[in-house]
């Protein structure tokens, strides 16, 4: 077969073989994951709700928009097991697989990097969270935004699903819909388009928007993170510049890899340990991305403003975690995307526009290098899932579910106990509400957010046994000390090994 034809038959079928590996692994990674508290909370909320109005009143406290809740609702109107939740992921993560892979501009190479990298293999693919829609929404607006024969209605409508997928995905999607207002109303070769799809795509889009942060804004009794950090503080403004780094340079910290450590790799990285390392690698990397897109004009402002709104954002309201700065990495691969389909501008500075031209022209390497650290990550991070516990929740509730069925069951601390009563599908009495309960309600009224003792636990355990019998089985997120366990008559039952997500060991204590 000559060359060009097997060359060609390859490109044809790379999406379709690029999707069905990424099918078949990511359904061999769930079945080995464990879901830890944040996937579980959000298929408790779904699962617990009898309405769509008593499933967006529990959203409101939880600081992300109702798209991916809305998906879990019509699933658990057919089932209570949360394997469908993950299964559901994993099908929207392969479209975003497939969608990439097929109409892309990069190379096999980095398709295939991309694919099986960190945040497209584990972060939003292994691990079940409402990010994935995000990544997914972004692939289909720059496929429909490059395309010769636009359709601003279409670029619209991914936009608005994007901006219900959580706050960065509203800060990217307010980011593209300024660029998309420009183009409609002020860009000379996009006034033919008819006054009728300008209306429609500039509707859609700002009613995505709008929902979206009808929702984002929570409560004035929401409980977690409630308040904005409105000090100037040149240490928190370095962190936050560094997760940039984070995002791009997924790198765990396994330099204590013979120790206990090498569990909590988690949400880690590598220059942890040397933050001024890792803001001066965060300027140096942003700094060369500039130089990447500064005679794209759009794709620039859409990098410069999207990166900047995230990173303000983290200062100002949440600093978050990896899963949230990954989308400095999609916006990164957005605007590599992005940039191949726009004309570049000569810069008035020659010296500087020569710079640039020559940075551009090793694009692909740079991409290739970010992508390959990122694949080298992915497939870490889902092996040592399937080394070890990702959280000791599934684990747990077994043993339960077989040796203790038709007991009461107590849950401290509730936010790391809760993810039992996901799997055991049967509510929990937590302290923090003196009330059964399954998924944490950020509400101050209804809960009480301190702390209380070992002691006081022991001594609330008791008063529920002697108004209910025996059967009580308490569940705590540490271990109690022989001292409590001598004058209460607790006996440990069950501990569980040590997890990924630290806090989420438990130990198991009755009366008999």
């Amino acid at each position: 077969m000559p060359k060009r034809k097997m060359k060609k038959k390859l490109l044809r079928y790379f999406p379709f073989l690029i999707t069905f590996i990424f099918l078949g692994l990511s359904l061999f990674n769930i079945l080995h994951h464990e879901l830890w508290r944040d996937e579980m909370q959000a298929w408790m909320i779904a699962r617990d709700s009898h309405s769509l109005i008593e499933l967006f009143k529990a959203v409101r406290f939880e600081g992300h928009p109702g798209l991916w809740y809305l998906f879990l609702f019509i699933i658990t109107r057919f089932t209570t097991n949360p394997l469908f939740m993950q299964l559901l992921h994993i099908i929207i993560a392969s479209i975003s697989v497939y969608l990439f892979s097929r109409f892309s501009p990069f190379n096999l190479l980095n398709k295939f990097l991309f694919s099986f990298g960190y945040f497209a293999f584990f972060e939003y693919a292994t691990i079940s969270r409402n990010y994935a829609l995000g990544v997914l929404f972004l692939i289909i607006f720059c496929l429909f935004y490059t395309r010769k024969d636009k359709n601003y209605i279409l670029v619209a409508l991914s936009l608005f699903f994007l901006s219900l997928t959580s706050v960065y995905g509203w800060i990217i999607s307010f980011v593209l819909f300024l660029i998309i207002i420009k183009e409609l109303f002020i860009d000379q070769d996009r006034r033919q388009i008819n006054l009728k799809e300008k209306i429609i795509s500039i509707v859609t889009i700002t009613s995505g928007l709008t929902l979206s942060l009808f929702s984002l804004i929570p409560p004035k009794d929401f409980s977690f993170s409630p308040g904005w950090f409105l000090v100037l503080d040149w240490q928190r403004i370095k962190n936050s510049i560094s997760i940039f780094f984070n995002g791009l340079i997924p790198v765990a910290d396994i330099s204590k890899i013979n120790s206990p450590a090498v569990f909590h790799f988690w949400n880690s990285n590598i220059l942890d340990d040397h933050p001024l390392r890792k803001f001066i690698l965060s300027l140096t990397i942003f700094v060369v991305f500039i130089l990447i897109f500064i005679r794209k004009r759009k794709t620039l402002f859409f990098f410069l403003a999207s990166t900047f709104g995230i990173i303000l954002f983290t200062y100002l309201k949440y600093f978050g975690y990896l899963r949230h700065w990954g989308h400095l990495f999609l916006i990164v691969i957005a605007s590599f995307w992005l940039a191949e389909f726009e004309s570049p501008t000569s810069l008035a500075n020659n010296l500087l526009n020569k710079i640039s031209q020559k940075i551009y022209q090793t694009r692909n390497i740079i991409l290739t290098l970010i992508l390959l650290i990122n694949f080298t990550m992915g497939v870490y991070a889902n092996w040592m899932d399937y080394l070890f516990q990702f959280s000791a929740s599934k684990e747990t509730a077994e043993y339960i579910a077989k040796n203790y069925s038709g007991y009461i069951y107590i849950g401290d601390k509730d936010i790391l106990t809760m993810p039992i009563s996901g799997y055991l599908n049967k509510k929990i009495y937590y302290f923090s509400t003196n009330d059964f309960g399954s998924y944490i309600y950020w509400n101050k009224k209804k809960r009480k957010d301190t702390p209380i003792t070992p002691e006081e636990v022991v001594q609330k355990t008791i008063n529920l046994k002697e108004k209910n019998g025996d059967k009580i089985l308490l569940i705590s997120s540490y271990p109690l000390s022989q001292d409590l366990l001598d004058k209460s008559n607790l006996k440990l039952k069950y501990s569980s090994c040590q997890t990924i997500e630290n806090d989420e060991i438990y130990f198991i204590y009755s009366f008999s």
